[in-house]
């Protein structure tokens, strides 16, 4: 299955407002998902706390892949402060 377009909305633990002051990090979470999924960003919003886009992944199936890539490439480089709660897998 091919051409099916997503509308997805990420939000970040807590609704902690970590993304727009780590914009570069998330592009490049999205340049690593991309590495391994074939997919076009059709649309894009980032606001501090969450994200709306619009994906169109060659395979359908993929979608949640593809999330869950960028999710995990984005935690894995964030460097935490004290302040911010992280979810108890994380701390893990």
């Amino acid at each position: 299955m091919a051409n099916y377009s997503y509308f997805i909305t990420v939000v970040t633990h807590q609704r902690e407002p970590i993304l727009v002051e780590n914009i570069d990090l998330l592009r490049q979470s999205f340049r690593e998902t991309k590495k391994y999924y074939k997919f076009t960003i059709d649309a894009i919003t980032v606001l501090p706390d969450h994200f709306h886009m619009i994906i169109t992944p060659e395979e359908a199936k993929e979608y949640p892949r593809i999330i869950h890539s960028v999710k995990y490439n984005f935690t894995r480089r964030y460097q935490y402060r004290d302040e911010i709660s992280q979810s108890m897998s994380r701390d893990k």
